[in-house]
């Protein structure tokens, strides 16, 4: 099994913008019950991978997708 990349959170605030299909998303990383969470629209998601798959309907890496590094 491959190992899981420790990537660095980011930064409270930070905003990210992406074009799928002919539509502007854009994502939020916020505090949700003291943990990281990103928020796209008025949904909470606990990775930006959950996030980007509640827009492409499959599994995405999300880091790849919103461009987070």
């Amino acid at each position: 099994m491959p190992k899981r990349k420790i990537r660095p959170c980011p930064i409270l605030g930070s905003e990210f913008i992406k074009e799928f299909k002919g539509k502007s998303h854009k994502l939020k990383v916020v505090k949700d019950g003291g943990k990281v969470a990103y928020q796209l629209g008025a949904s909470i998601f606990p990775s930006p991978s959950a996030a980007a798959k509640s827009i492409t309907k499959r599994e995405v890496n999300g880091w790849k997708f919103w461009g987070l590094g």
